[in-house]
């Protein structure tokens, strides 16, 4: 398939800092790819690739890259065999700067580690051992603390933690931390937080940083409640709608347009404490006939905006304005008191990980910054260090994969061994400010943002290019993607308006097969009863009846497909054609999973979960632990539940119920001859019990697997060569 106009334009595109935005599916990695190849291939002025520096977010990515540029490579010698130019850029590509920003930052301290004044066997330190340094600093920190008595300390314990032990301090000093050490120079940040909280006059607390947060959040709010009394309206007005609930919405419009109209904290102080809901009222008309689903969900809708707007009351503005700044010179105290553990924390964990020669990532973010920054100018720019020049002379172009992900530290590492201080332009940065995931991280997705914007503006050595064109998924799923987010991604909540400008194009030419169309399965929340479990099985089991209809149902679900002869076919969907997605695959997979398979689908879950947290090998090590003590109730239950014994959950009620025994060993001996189950299970017991007197372990647990059937069983899973290899 040829280029698309944008894409070669982003391969040709030379002497400029570059933005691509790169939507999901665009083909962005080809493309760079591609523009690395044509760089390193030019006529011209070819350059050699260890010139080039390519970061991106993950190794597994860094590793995909310099694949597909070997395999490109490749090409070209088997092309041109006489071109030696070619075949040194295979030999030079494995010296290739093809690496995450952390691996980056480590080469540069391990060849300057003299200069930073650490010892060279400095290395990155087990997380373990870092979480355990964190503790043992904190607790002493605390309490030395508590022993002190200071002021600060002391309100910082009565406002945050009264009654309660000070893990929650422990927490706020961690967080604290982290912001702080996402920033260049961590400690002037402390120190600008610090002057922050420090308003003492009505004009400081106008002026105050936080002030601007406040006022954007309440604009937020106030505009999203206004909106949804506006929804409610428009369905109290619909046929069959609450059409007596008019006078009251309408009011809630104009109490809502006086908050609006009120642009300064003083003033929205005002109108929150004034404000009132007004009672919903109203009756209708004895021959008409009310919707009551309708009437409902305007009920819904208009609690909804009041909830939005409590909310803000209770954050913001509870009180009047003289009580609130009155109240914010109050917390300045704990504040402070908390900013000082901070500083100190931070003081004895840097100490501590160089006593023991240690780093986290930070650490090397932060070494490497102290080598390639030499200072910062007057208007908190970085001026490159002598280090970083003599890199940048080394650089061609720098490539940032991933770049809404990259914070400040990030951004200032990269461009510091840019040509950017020369007056050069040989940045290209690569992302999708719509795809940021990685806030909670602490990345800066900003960053991109003001690049997206600005280059706009800029000249020609500025270039933003848009990737729009979907080659991944079909115009069924895109149309939904793009009309779910013409809804809820606007300026003031993403920092982007999703328009046709920046919506997904599908491009990618499918095989016509059936008609698909978006469901929505829906799953009424009083069938779930106890616990957010309950609602998963649930919730897969409605997948699973689903699926069954869509395989084995009346109007089974069409694919495209290939034949024996590779010919183009319509044919019925097959298991392996169906895709369940989630947001996590920690807490649900399994579940799911389990579910899917009681029900006969096969299933298999990509959860990357340890060889020892399989449910397979859990329930073999439960069996072992029965074997050495009979009376574990809890791994004998696991037993008993597994494919070896298949009792239900019903069965196992009965059996305790039945048994009338203490222990679930002893109901089994009781039940033994009314449940089959039973018998089998104390069968299988009594043969592994005898048999650990005179066997060794590896041959206990190969009775145990073949006895019980469950070897077969794990060989049958998703995955079940590797379950098969236990011993």
């Amino acid at each position: 398939m040829p280029w698309t106009k944008q894409q070669q334009k982003v391969i040709d595109q030379r002497d400029a800092d570059i933005l691509v935005s790169a939507a999901a599916g665009s083909g962005k990695t080809a493309v760079l790819v591609e523009r690395i190849i044509q760089k390193i291939t030019d006529e011209k002025h070819p350059i050699d690739v260890d010139h080039l520096l390519v970061v991106t977010f993950t190794k597994a990515a860094a590793g995909e890259m310099k694949e597909r540029i070997m395999a490109a490579l490749d090409e070209k010698v088997r092309e041109f065999p006489g071109n030696q130019h070619f075949v040194k850029q295979l030999s030079l590509i494995h010296k290739a700067q093809i690496t995450t920003i952390h691996s980056f930052c480590m080469n540069l301290i391990r060849d300057y580690f003299y200069v930073l004044g650490i010892d060279p066997n400095t290395a990155p330190g087990d997380e373990g051992r870092l979480s355990a340094i964190r503790k043992e600093i904190l607790d002493d920190l605390l309490e030395e603390a508590y022993e002190k008595k200071e002021e600060d300390f002391i309100n910082l314990i009565e406002s945050y933690s009264p009654g309660k032990n000070d893990n929650i301090i422990s927490e706020y000093i961690l967080k604290l931390y982290e912001n702080a050490r996402s920033h260049r120079e961590p400690e002037k940040w402390l120190d600008q937080a610090e002057e922050n909280i420090s308003v003492e006059t009505k004009e400081q607390f106008d002026q105050a940083p936080f002030m601007k947060i406040i006022l954007r959040d309440a604009r937020f709010s106030i505009d999203g409640a206004y909106d949804t009394i506006q929804e409610a309206l428009e369905l109290a007005l619909s046929p069959g709608g609450p059409y007596f609930y008019e006078k009251t919405l309408r009011k809630d419009l104009e109490i809502i347009i006086k908050i609006k109209e009120a642009q300064t904290f003083s003033k929205l102080c005002e109108s929150f404490v004034k404000m009132e809901k007004p009672r919903l009222s109203g009756r209708k008309k004895k021959t008409d006939e009310i919707d009551e689903m309708l009437q409902d969900q305007c009920k819904y809708e208009r609690n909804q905006a009041y909830n939005l707007l409590d909310d803000l009351k209770a954050a913001y503005f509870y009180e009047n304005e003289s009580e609130i700044f009155h109240e914010l010179r109050r917390i300045k105290s704990p504040l402070k008191g908390l900013i000082d553990l901070t500083r100190e924390f931070m003081i004895r964990y840097d100490e501590k990980k160089k006593n023991e020669n240690i780093m986290d990532f930070d650490d090397m973010e932060h070494f490497a910054l102290e080598l390639l920054i030499d200072h910062y100018d007057e208007e908190g720019n970085p001026v490159p260090s002598k280090i970083a020049r003599e890199k940048s002379d080394g650089y061609e172009e720098i490539y940032i994969d991933e770049y809404q992900d990259s914070n400040y530290i990030q951004d200032a590492i990269l461009r510091s061994v840019s040509k950017e201080s020369e007056g050069g332009h040989n940045m290209f940065m690569v992302g999708d400010v719509k795809q940021s995931i990685y806030s909670f991280r602490l990345a800066r997705p900003e960053l991109f943002l003001e690049k997206y914007h600005g280059y706009q503006q800029k000249g020609e050595e500025y270039q933003l290019i848009e990737l729009r064109n979907n080659f991944r998924s079909r115009s069924e799923v895109l149309t939904f993607v793009n009309d779910v987010f013409y809804q809820i991604m606007h300026e003031d909540l993403g920092n982007i308006e999703y328009t046709q400008n920046v919506a997904l194009v599908p491009t990618m030419e499918f095989e016509q097969g059936c008609d698909a169309q978006t469901e929505l399965l829906l799953l009424e929340s009083n069938e779930v009863k106890d616990s957010e479990e309950d609602a998963v099985v649930l919730e897969a089991r409605m997948i699973a009846t689903r699926i069954h209809e869509m395989i084995d149902g009346e109007d089974p679900m069409m694919v495209t497909g290939k034949d024996e002869e590779g010919n183009m076919i319509l044919r019925k969907a097959k298991y392996s054609d169906i895709v369940i997605l989630l947001r996590s695959m920690k807490t649900n997979a399994e579940v799911i999973q389990k579910e899917l398979m009681n029900a006969g689908i096969p299933a298999f879950a990509n959860n990357q979960k340890g060889y020892f947290d399989t449910v397979e090998i859990r329930t073999l090590l439960s069996l072992l632990s029965v074997v050495d003590n009979i009376y574990m109730d809890i791994d004998l239950a696991a037993v008993l539940r597994s494919p070896m014994i298949g009792i239900s959950e019903e069965e196992l009620g009965r059996l305790k119920v039945d048994g009338e025994k203490d222990s679930l060993y002893e109901c089994l001996c009781e039940t033994k001859d009314k449940m089959e189950k039973s018998k089998k299970a104390l069968e299988l017991l009594d043969l592994l019990r005898d048999a650990k007197t005179y066997l060794p372990l590896t041959q206990l647990i190969w009775l145990a697997l073949e006895k019980s059937g469950y070897y077969h069983y794990a060989g049958a899973m998703p995955q079940g060569k590797n379950d098969k290899e236990i011993s």
